[in-house]
């Protein structure tokens, strides 16, 4: 891959503020009574403080703080202080809550506590209540309009020699990348996606055939965005409507592909950490977020589909039935040993 000062200093800063949440603690007060501490995506918290926060601070009577960083940096919190937790709710990608919950880190959600459960798809509800899903992304392909007019129709794009040095990757640092994985093998096999999936030499074998026009892997979109925007990057896997699409409504140029082999599901989980310092609070914002008028507020603000099956979605939303969807225990199991590989045989 060829090296650009530029593209360097942006892709390290992406890596240097993902250690710098792993390895800080919340810079928060422990939480007291009536405060509740949540951990949660840092693209999501402007929009989760400014919609989501206030009216349930006015329900409630209460104080939340809202502590921003990937899922990878709030599990180590939460293994950090396993004795003593900050965090009362956590919004987490479900490979690594898929981790949280081997390490006895949950608490299961109870129905009588959370009745807004029995609205949900089945599928929104992960390892018999441990967690749910209180919004579903489309993830695919973001690109940049102006070169792109007509969108992209397809994941084979990727691998156009067209693109050679200008198409960026999720590393197997951020929880987008089982999906480049999941989809080089359904290309490769021509298998649907549920069980391509599985079929590592396959993936692998695709993913090598697009070394040649991979510029660079992200830990994050928004370093990965700036590339796309600047011309130097035609397109970046791994982006989702959550992600693009409140860009594109400021003015950004910044699409999502909508290919014909389909767009995945990027399901969004929200969990209750096993001794929370603010149970009741901590019940009562998960019932929130799911019962359907903050449904209806995930969906406004986040273009993502509703997990509520009460909720129906707007125009421009896709459907749950739209989506594929991969396995994600699969994903987290063998995280390590995927990622291992990626870097031998992808990234090096």
């Amino acid at each position: 891959m060829r090296a650009d000062f530029s593209r360097r200093a942006i892709l390290k800063s992406a890596a240097a503020t993902g250690l710098a949440g792993i390895v800080g603690a919340p810079a928060i007060v422990r939480a007291q009574a009536r405060e509740l501490v949540v951990g949660g995506p840092l693209g999501q918290a402007e929009a989760t403080k400014r919609a989501v926060i206030p009216p349930f601070e006015a329900k409630h009577k209460c104080k939340v703080v809202f502590d921003g960083s990937q899922s990878f940096a709030n599990l180590q919190k939460l293994q950090a202080n396993r004795d003593k937790q900050v965090f009362s709710v956590v919004l987490m990608d479900d490979p690594i809550l898929h981790m949280a919950a081997d390490q006895d880190l949950l608490e299961k959600l109870k129905p009588s506590s959370v009745s807004s459960m029995s609205q949900l798809s089945p599928a929104a509800i992960l390892r018999d209540g441990m967690w749910v899903n209180y919004m579903w992304p489309a993830l695919s392909i973001g690109y940049n309009e102006k070169q792109f007019p007509k969108g992209l129709s397809s994941w084979e794009e990727m691998w156009d020699p067209r693109h050679k040095s200008r198409v960026l990757i999720p590393s197997y640092k951020s929880t987008t990348a089982p999906f480049t994985t999941a989809i080089a093998a359904h290309l490769e096999t021509g298998e649907p996606i549920e069980k391509a999936q599985y079929n590592f030499d396959a993936a692998f074998k695709k993913l090598k055939a697009l070394k040649p026009n991979i510029l660079d892997l992200y830990i994050q979109p928004v370093q990965a965005t700036i590339l796309v925007e600047q011309g130097e990057a035609s397109m970046a896997a791994g982006f989702y409507t959550t992600y693009v699409n409140p860009r594109r409504a400021s003015g950004i140029p910044l699409g999502l592909a909508a290919p014909k082999e389909g767009m995945f599901a990027m399901p969004k989980g929200i969990a209750k950490v096993k001794n929370a310092p603010a149970s009741e609070l901590a019940d009562a914002f998960i019932e929130e977020c799911l019962a359907p008028d903050f449904q209806a507020v995930w969906m406004k603000e986040f273009f993502s589909t509703p997990t509520n099956l009460k909720v129906a979605p707007t125009a421009g939303i896709p459907a749950a039935s739209q989506l594929l969807a991969i396995d994600w225990k699969f994903a987290s199991d063998t995280l390590k040993q995927a990622g291992d590989r990626f870097d031998r045989e992808i990234a090096s």
